[in-house]
């Protein structure tokens, strides 16, 4: 049985750059596989075999007889013949741009995100009502939930979390972390570089039944990238900061099959691996024009969003990678 929710939601600060009142953050960032860890991002396709389609129309050809119908018939069951035939999901190799491996802004920024959604946790005020001020941004658009994403998160699946809608008419306000990083029809404020390799290698794996033929990054590959936020408060800043795990000096996940192998590591060349564990560093941190002290500012950041964790919304700890 679902429980009732109560999302604090807010007026989302100004997008337009020429006009910004506060301040712009830029962080120098770095990633590193972790050692005993691959990384795969890309897409993922399916193919047909000519073998199976073969066998297929035969099959139904037949069984069937469906030449001896009315075209429409024999169209409509030719359809109804490639829906069944079996598809082999191939990955179509390591994310490129500009001829460079990288891993994609996008799958960063997703990677981010998710960390900071999940370490904002429901609060029970009684009488099976929460509170919290983030929503889950995907909570709604996922067809299949990923039961191990779900308990690594430790995900009250009871506590429904909907996605904030924001269309400047009807609804005009959305939690704290949407308007950090966005919701449909209303820009992100803080924008993720690709992170581009600058030492390492990718390789071709075919470990098991569920991972063919995939391209990784192999352990210790180095990437660098870039993220910038506009009209930035010290507590956006710390927002941000939790979903880079820099208050635990942990590291993240990221790209596939990083669920599938953290308890089930996979055996390549005599040795153990999981995927997705990266490292993430931050290297240099600009703010308001002024470089800043690193470990100094994230301190200061911090102390912004302590208040949560007094107040029981935030779990800092939530999502950490031992």
């Amino acid at each position: 049985m679902s429980r009732k929710i109560e999302i604090k939601r807010i007026k989302p600060k100004d997008r337009i750059i020429s006009s910004l009142d506060g301040k712009v953050l830029y962080i120098d960032i770095g990633a590193v596989v972790a050692d005993e860890s691959v990384v795969s991002v890309g897409g993922v396709s399916e193919y047909l075999s000519p073998e199976a389609v073969k066998e297929y129309i035969y099959r139904g050809v037949e069984s069937r007889k469906i030449f001896d119908k009315s075209p429409e018939s024999i169209i409509h069951e030719i359809r109804r013949l490639f829906e069944r035939i079996p598809r082999r999901r191939v990955a179509s190799g390591f994310f490129r741009t500009g001829g460079r491996y990288a891993i994609p802004g996008t799958a960063f920024k997703g990677a981010v995100r998710s960390r900071v959604e999940y370490k904002f946790i429901p609060k029970s005020c009684g009488e099976g009502v929460y509170k919290s001020p983030s929503c889950y941004s995907v909570f709604g658009n996922v067809r299949t939930k990923s039961k191990r994403h779900m308990k690594f998160y430790r995900v009250d699946e009871s506590i429904k979390r909907y996605p904030c809608r924001y269309d400047n008419k009807q609804f005009r306000s959305v939690c704290l972390v949407c308007d950090l990083f966005g919701a449909p029809k209303l820009a992100s404020r803080v924008l993720f570089s690709d992170l581009i390799m600058s030492h390492g290698k990718v390789e071709r794996l075919d470990v098991g039944r569920f991972i063919k033929d995939v391209e990784v990054a192999l352990p210790k590959s180095e990437f660098k990238g870039s993220i910038v936020g506009y009209n930035m408060s010290m507590e956006d800043a710390g927002i941000l900061f939790l979903g880079l795990e820099a208050y635990t000096n942990r590291r993240i996940l990221l790209g596939r099959y990083k669920y599938r192998t953290l308890e089930t590591p996979i055996q390549y060349r005599g040795k153990r691996f999981r995927f997705g564990i990266v490292e993430i560093k931050i290297n240099k941190i600009v703010y308001g024009g002024r470089e800043r002290g690193v470990n100094k500012f994230i301190e200061e950041a911090r102390k912004e969003i302590i208040k949560y964790v007094d107040e029981g919304f935030l779990d800092i700890d939530i999502g950490v990678v031992s």
